[in-house]
């Protein structure tokens, strides 16, 4: 057989293998419907696809209704409420209590871990479903998702790509399974420490193309609205600015260079927990002059703006954490400032109402920066963040159209949050996993004093809510001996012990078996400065851990003497306890 005639029977045997395969997956309703934003079930009824949220809505609109699409990222899904809360559900119970009679409808198109080209898609196929208005808040996953064979770099291939992400089952598998793997890969995530230092990840070639494309994105956007006669209301995100330090700073001054930066700025950050300003302002303005676009460099230098208190300083402090979340250089799931702007631009551009989340947001900050007054993290709304969203939403919506709605006020409405959130009750056992899957990951994933503080006062409300738990002090020992603040662990330690050693046992068997050791007098510790406390969440979420926590890899050893916990680390070790009848694990 000659060469061609066998690389012809190869390609034949190759096309008929896949076709089969094709076949075979199509068979899965799971794969068939996967590359598709919305299905519609044999109730007449059409669902979103593409979220964790249950959003579903009529095929046909009912006469005289309004209906609204929300579209964006994990911000709008309503995380980490969702789907009991979300500020679209909210929009939608304000707006029908001003309706003038019609239906109302709002569909949650938000989507976790998405960017705008994958929002852009769903933005499309929702101009089916006969929309009044269609809202856009995003912004944050450009740089978590940048796409590096995107729709405005590599146009064919993206085209390609989206074509057989629609309509091949097997490019919906190899598409889940290349995510997954990428996810996994432990070489290819940063570790969430603050302080990182080196050459840029991001340079200004990638950040131009990310910037560029979500441009791109908002205007194809607004010319669809205009296209299909459907209005677009474009929202600028909130974003922490003066609560999240950068993740990672460009340094360019080598590697030992960088290390001495690195420490430099530790020991500015220190100072500034310890009430030194004076001090950590000199640390920091020679860092400045030589690295004056170092991302935590700027932040620290906020931070120290803030604190004088006045007009002047709240100002250079806005300026500072600006620059500072511009010059992040981690893929952290935030928009960065430089988007904010992108995004008030294209709505002047095309003509489009802007509704200014991040201004409203700053309003409401005592200190006039944006931090978590009103976010649980970088950019997720807490709960009074979702209704304040859903309030300035539904006044802008009702000026709009009032033959369609009374007059609606964002503060009125605001101030009436308690009843719209009561509405789908969030019980204390469903508020409590969600407040406690946020303070793990922001206390396990992250080291900075900020985020830390942030994660403790999460832990203090699910505390109300339960008050016989001592997830709050166990947390906090773990945290303080990561950065070596070995009393404070202590009586941390000793304050949960003290108030309910059945609990310490049971977080110690159920989340914490790699680092927490309780056998009755005795307690192991695994916690040194600067331990990666990531496994915690594995296990947390996976809900079963590795083996329990031996002495011979704790760290500290204390004995509990009455009600007092003494260090005895430095003395012969204890002996080896037996695990042949643990407690049973559980949540509380």
């Amino acid at each position: 057989m000659s060469p061609a005639r066998k690389i012809c029977f190869a390609l034949i045997a190759l096309a008929l293998t896949l076709g089969l395969a094709e076949g075979a997956l199509r068979l899965s309703s799971r794969l068939r419907n996967s590359g598709r934003f919305f299905i519609a079930g044999p109730d007449g009824r059409v669902r979103f696809a593409a979220s964790g949220t249950v959003t579903s809505f009529a095929r046909t609109k009912p006469a005289g209704g309004f209906r609204v699409f929300c579209f964006g990222e994990s911000a709008v899904e309503g995380r980490i409420y969702m789907p009991r809360s979300s500020f679209p559900r909210l929009l939608e119970e304000m707006l029908r209590d001003r309706s003038r009679g019609g239906a109302v409808e709002v569909v949650n198109c938000g989507m976790t871990a998405q960017n705008s080209d994958r929002v852009l898609e769903s933005f499309r196929a929702a101009l089916a479903y006969q929309p009044d208005l269609m809202v856009v808040y995003g912004g944050n996953n450009e740089f978590f998702r940048h796409d590096r064979f995107g729709r405005y770099r590599h146009p064919y291939l993206y085209r390609a790509r989206v074509w057989l992400g629609r309509h091949s089952a097997l490019a919906i598998l190899a598409k889940s399974l290349a995510h997954r793997l990428v996810d996994s890969a432990p070489g290819l995530q940063l570790k969430g420490s603050v302080g990182v230092q080196g050459p840029a990840f991001f340079d200004d070639r990638l950040r131009g193309y990310i910037l560029n494309g979500f441009r791109k994105n908002l205007e194809d956007m607004a010319a669809m609205g205009r296209a299909s006669g459907v209005p677009v209301l474009l929202a600028v995100p909130a974003i922490n600015l003066a609560g999240w330090p950068p993740q990672r700073s460009v340094c360019n001054l080598g590697p030992e260079g960088c290390r001495e930066l690195a420490q430099t700025l530790a020991r500015a950050e220190q100072a500034i927990e310890l009430g030194r300003l004076d001090q950590a302002r000199a640390l920091v303005e020679p860092v400045l002059a030589e690295e004056p676009k170092n991302a935590l460099a700027n932040f620290i230098a906020g931070r120290l703006d803030l604190a004088a208190g006045d007009t002047v300083g709240r100002t250079a402090a806005a300026e500072r954490f600006t620059t500072a979340a511009d010059e992040d250089d981690f893929c952290v799931a935030r928009a960065r400032p430089a988007q904010l702007k992108i995004i008030a631009e294209v709505s002047a551009a095309s003509g489009l109402p802007l509704l200014d989340v991040q201004e409203i947001f700053r309003r409401r900050s005592p200190a006039g920066v944006v931090g978590y007054e009103l976010l649980d993290d970088f950019c997720h709304p807490t709960l009074d963040g979702q209704a304040l969203i859903a309030a300035a939403l539904a006044q802008e919506i009702s000026q709009a159209h009032p033959e369609l709605f009374r007059p609606a006020d964002r503060d009125e409405l605001y101030s009436r949050r308690a009843e719209y959130l009561a509405r789908e009750p969030l019980d204390p056992e469903y508020l409590s996993k969600r407040l406690q899957e946020m303070a793990f990951y922001l206390a396990f994933k992250f080291d900075h004093p900020l985020i830390t503080a942030r994660a403790l006062l999460l832990l203090r409300r699910q505390r109300e809510l339960y008050p016989g738990s001592v997830l709050l002090p166990v947390v906090e020992g773990l945290v303080r001996l990561r950065r070596a603040e070995v009393e404070r662990a202590r009586a941390a330690f000793e304050r949960a012990l003290r108030e309910n050693p059945g609990h310490v046992g049971r977080l110690a068997d159920f989340y914490f078996r790699r680092f927490l050791n309780w056998q009755p007098p005795w307690l192991w510790v695994r916690a040194h400065p600067g331990i990666d406390f990531n496994p915690i969440l594995d296990d947390y979420l996976a809900q079963e851990g590795p083996d329990f926590l031996d002495r011979d890899h704790a760290d500290r050893v204390y004995v509990l003497t009455g009600s007092t916990l003494f260090d005895v680390t430095t003395l012969p070790p204890p002996p080896r306890p037996s695990r042949l009848a643990p407690e049973a694990p559980g949540r509380l």
